[in-house]
């Protein structure tokens, strides 16, 4: 129940959904909305690390963290790549 939770917080995240989003609508290939989802986890690790003070790293949560963030980064460049074959020249 514990990484059922801590999966569906990271989803939901307005941060990691803000931040994966930009990244990966400006993305031009996938490797890069790769490194997005890392940059993203990142930077939300390092919010929780200055807001929490107890709290300790725990690579198991960076990794679902990354893997939320690429799927938000995911869909925001598939969306784009969705919206620039549909549009007339």
């Amino acid at each position: 129940m514990g990484l059922f939770a801590v999966v569906i917080v990271r989803l939901l995240d307005p941060a990691t959904i803000v931040l994966a989003a930009i990244g990966g609508w400006f993305s031009r290939a996938w490797w890069q909305v790769a490194l997005v989802a890392v940059g993203v986890a990142a930077v939300v690790e390092i919010v929780l690390f200055a807001t929490q003070l107890t709290r300790v790293f725990n690579p198991l949560i960076f990794l679902i963290g990354v893997i939320c963030a690429g799927i938000w980064g995911a869909i925001a460049f598939r969306f784009k790549s969705l919206r620039n074959k549909r549009r007339p020249e």
